[in-house]
């Protein structure tokens, strides 16, 4: 583990929000991947930017539970949060 996520507590959590070519985006995610356990990156969304979630310790998820909060996400904020989700779990699928 590095000293990047020395931070964290244990079950600690980074979100963020990059954006640019995919140049310094795939730079961006190498150095998270440097520092953290496990980084997720969602796909692509409007204006080139890139949701990036990066865990201390790799988590267990359950998609059945995630799916539904994010159903209630959108229900109240309209954002397209179950393709944030379906993105998440290709990711972890490795597709």
């Amino acid at each position: 583990m590095s000293i990047c996520a020395d931070v964290l507590t244990a079950d600690g959590i980074v979100t963020l929000n990059i954006f640019g070519n995919e140049s310094n985006r795939s730079k961006s995610i190498e150095a998270l991947q440097a520092c953290f356990d496990s980084v997720a990156w969602l796909p692509e969304v409007d204006g080139g930017n890139v949701i990036v979630i990066a865990f201390k310790e790799s988590p267990s998820i359950g998609f059945e539970d995630l799916y539904r909060r994010a159903q209630t996400i959108r229900r109240k904020t309209k954002l397209k949060s179950e393709r944030w989700v379906e993105g998440l779990y290709e990711w972890m699928r490795g597709s």
